[in-house]
């Protein structure tokens, strides 16, 4: 995240305020709908669902937005907030861990959501075939996670402290110190590889979830056609239904046992084709923006601008939006859940504590 300090004001005029404190306020509120959300999320899949790979991926979901609520998020929100001729905040060092910790839980992330979408997809159009298990999966995660950790160690050695100015009001301009790469690194080919490369992740992971869940909705369609044609063939006069019935009785019903099929399968394609509408909308509104910001400064170099509050605010919003996925995770993975909101029902009135759950 761009997280950044004032240091010294271009105007003699004693000025404190930070330009950047309405955005260190909205990302003080967005930090506590994130640990509050997830850590809910956290706290009931691990304690009142059983343990499976979808629920897995889940729990490292919310701990990577809990571990970006309660380590870049602090930073932002403090250095944001501080007044202009504070001088004894490390920058250098708050800058390297703030970006190494967003960027590498964000990345995990982006990883165990297609890990998910990979899943759905051999559950659904691959029954019959042999996916991963829990004990595979955690090891693919552990893998990805090292993977994704040395990536962004990059992010500590290149990261540092820039001058850029804002323009608070007519006549006075102020300097403000934000994290960007350092001189030495600015536009060299690691940097630019750098930037590219998460530019690179981000289009692959969306493309891999666009297939996975576009085979998923071809397949959930086939199999309701199919359904649908069964039913047309079934006689419907009262003896064959008796008939029918007869042998309910004594074998179970082919016909019966397909509507309770197809029943199912229309619920899971209902499910499935929310939960790609709004993965696929969440991801894009929260990690593009704040790719767009990049390529634009490396074109546009936005930080050699005089903006003004105006202009600022929205780079900073469009540079933060990667929040946005974290604030929202909760509500797909969690709150679309029949289960887990009667639990959260029972955790708000206490049934659980008093042994009264709806689901036990």
């Amino acid at each position: 995240m761009n997280i950044s300090a004032n240091t010294t004001t271009t105007m003699p005029t004693p000025y404190t305020t930070n330009p950047r404190m309405v955005n260190g306020i909205i990302i003080l509120i967005l930090m506590i709908f994130i640990i509050l959300g997830n850590g809910l999320v956290y706290y009931v899949y691990r304690n009142y669902f059983k343990v499976n790979i979808f629920t897995f991926f889940v729990k490292v979901l919310a701990a990577m937005d809990l571990l970006t609520a309660f380590t870049t998020m602090p930073i932002d929100v403090m250095v944001k907030l501080r007044p202009l001729d504070e001088d004894q905040m490390n920058l250098d060092f708050m800058c390297k861990v703030s970006h190494f910790a967003v960027y590498s839980s964000h990345l995990l992330s982006v990883c165990v959501l297609t890990f998910i979408s990979y899943q759905r997809y051999m559950k659904v159009c691959h029954p019959l075939k042999p996916g991963f298990d829990l004990r595979q999966a955690k090891i693919i995660v552990w893998i990805a996670g090292a993977c994704c950790t040395v990536f962004c160690i990059f992010s500590l050695v290149m990261m540092g402290r820039q001058d850029i100015r804002v323009q608070v009001r007519e006549g006075l301009v102020v300097n403000v110190t934000i994290c960007r790469f350092e001189k030495q690194y600015d536009g060299k080919p690691v940097q630019i590889a750098f930037h590219h490369s998460l530019f690179a992740i981000f289009v692959v992971a969306l493309l891999s979830m666009f297939f996975f869940y576009i085979l998923i909705a071809r397949e959930l369609r086939r199999f309701e056609k199919r359904n649908s044609e069964v039913f047309m063939s079934v006689p419907t006069t009262p003896d064959t239904h008796s008939v029918h019935s007869a042998h309910d009785l004594r074998h179970g019903s082919y016909v019966d046992k397909n509507c309770v099929l197809a029943t199912r399968m229309d619920k899971i394609s209902t499910h499935m084709y929310k939960v790609f509408a709004i993965i696929t909308l969440i991801f894009i509104l929260s990690y593009l923006p704040h790719l767009v910001v990049l390529i634009l400064q490396e074109v546009l170099h936005l930080d050699d601008l005089v903006l003004n509050l105006t202009q600022r605010a929205l780079v900073e919003v469009a540079y933060n939006s990667p929040y946005i996925s974290s604030v929202v995770n909760p509500i797909v993975y969690g709150f679309s859940n029949a289960e887990f909101r009667g639990h959260c029902r029972d955790l708000l009135t206490c049934k659980i504590f008093r042994g009264g759950s709806s689901f036990y």
